[in-house]
């Protein structure tokens, strides 16, 4: 697990000209939900008159053992009032149970700390079995450092963190129109071999059956932060939408932009293929939320940063700390 150091705001991510409810004058912590299936994301909220330094989230199991993480941003209403945000995502592995989430606050006056209860629920996943031909059972199996290398280089831009990269808001669209699903977030798989032997895997995203050539399109404004023929994943595109969120594009036959440029969403980043470790043509699409795969659903149904979700969380929760 990468411990997150705490960092200093550099920015008001975004801002906007009128708020309708009245703001309390007190400091207030707050949570989207205090309950979640494994696959979905928690929004935590955290508003004072004078805005945090810097704030952090931190997913608890019931032997203190941290088992997610993220980093929050700061996010400007007005010239006057701003609140810290942060998301984190809840790991497709995670056990039914009682879990707490912890909020900290760096302000001027040193740290302040919120722990929340916090239960996750139930969430069955498909298991499925995957026979490779000779070709893939080699790829799969290669100990090549450049599959190494490259895994590591992912890992670290996932789990990279830029408080200003604010591209994106709303709901994500999907990337291919009307392409079946032929494997589903959070799929247990079992990979057979040219030799019988076998060996499991987590499926972190969706796979969309579709043609080779097919257009694919960003599923949200963002950077493009990385273009590259990878070993495992083929020609692969991610975009970041915003701090510590990103989606991922593999397997692509063709890539239709450049390294550092911004694309809307909609725009055609690339073709379908089956380049890398693919038994057939077809799009995998993923979603990272600080490093941890998520349901890429989950922001298709709840979209990100909702300005009047984040008035009303502040807004509730103030009246119930006030009676």
């Amino acid at each position: 697990m990468k411990i997150f150091a705490f960092f200093l705001f550099t920015a008001l991510v975004l801002s906007f000209p009128c708020i309708s409810q009245e703001l309390p004058d007190t400091p207030v912590y707050a949570l989207s939900s205090e309950t979640g299936k494994p696959g979905e994301t928690v929004l935590a909220v955290y508003f004072a008159p004078v805005p945090p330094e810097s704030f952090s989230l931190h997913l608890i199991n019931n032997k203190e053992q941290v088992v997610a993480e993220s980093r929050g941003f700061l996010y400007e209403f007005t010239g006057s009032y701003a609140a810290a945000v942060g998301y984190i995502g809840l790991p497709s592995t995670l056990k039914p149970g009682n879990y707490s989430i912890q909020m900290e606050a760096a302000t001027m006056e040193g740290s302040v700390q919120e722990r929340r209860l916090f239960t996750v629920t139930e969430r069955k996943f498909i298991s499925e079995e995957i026979p490779l031909n000779m070709e893939m059972s080699d790829l799969r199996t290669s100990d090549d450092p450049r599959r190494y290398e490259e895994a590591q280089q992912l890992l670290e831009l996932l789990y990279t963190f830029n408080p200003g990269s604010a591209f994106h808001t709303g709901r994500f669209a999907l990337p291919v129109a009307e392409c079946p699903e032929s494997s589903h977030y959070g799929d247990r798989r079992e990979f057979i071999y040219i030799d019988n032997e076998t060996s499991n895997a987590i499926h972190n995203g969706i796979d969309f059956a579709a043609v080779t050539g097919t257009e694919v399109h960003a599923c949200g404004r963002g950077k493009t932060v990385l273009v590259q023929d990878r070993f495992i994943t083929g020609n692969t595109v991610v975009l970041e939408h915003f701090p510590g969120i990103y989606s991922l594009y593999f397997h692509l036959n063709s890539i239709d932009v450049e390294p550092g440029s911004i694309v809307e969403e909609g725009e055609v980043i690339g073709k379908v293929g089956k380049t890398g470790l693919a038994t057939g043509s077809h799009l995998h699409w993923e979603v990272r939320v600080s490093g941890v795969p998520v349901d890429p659903y989950f922001f298709i149904d709840s979209g990100v940063l909702d300005k009047d979700e984040i008035l009303d969380m502040i807004s509730e929760e103030s009246i119930q700390e006030g009676g």
